[in-house]
Parts: structure tokens; sequence; C-alpha cells
């Protein structure tokens, strides 16, 4: 993944886990019925859970993207990768 893409996908992330962060406080703050704070509260969570997902493989993108290159002995380029 390019500095770039990594830069882009914790952007998302980011954002993501604002605009949820915030529709759960104007949520709670609001007078709704209970089975729409349920609803709309697992909503957010696995908005959440996603947009933290998008983060680390943001981040674990960028340190790639930072990690200089070597060439191994069977002559293919290596990183540090998922592994």
């Amino acid at each position: 993944m390019s500095r770039r893409a990594a830069n882009v996908v914790i952007a998302a992330g980011l954002w993501t886990a604002f605009i949820w962060v915030v529709r759960l406080g104007n949520m709670f703050g609001d007078d709704h019925s209970a089975g729409f704070l349920v609803v709309h509260g697992a909503i957010a969570a696995i908005s959440i859970a996603l947009a933290l997902a998008l983060l680390a493989i943001g981040v674990h993108g960028r340190r790639a993207a930072d990690t200089p290159h070597t060439v191994g002995s069977a002559g293919r380029s290596e990183s540090r990768s998922w592994r």
C-alpha cells in the first residue's frame, strides 16, 4: 500500500469514528424510544469497530510504506507485511 493510500484509509477511519461518536452523543441527548436507541447504538458500535479496523490497516500500510525494501535471497522484494 502506498503512503498516499494509507493516509486515505486512515482519514476514512477517523472520519467514520468521529461521525458516529457525535451521532451517539446527539442520539442519547434527544428523546428517542428504547428501540431506536438499541438499533442505532448497534449500528454505531459496528461502524466504530469498522473504523478502528480501517485505522489499524492504514497505520500498518503507512509503516510498511516507510520501511525500506530489501532484496531477499530468492531475488524478490521483502518488506514488513502481515505474516
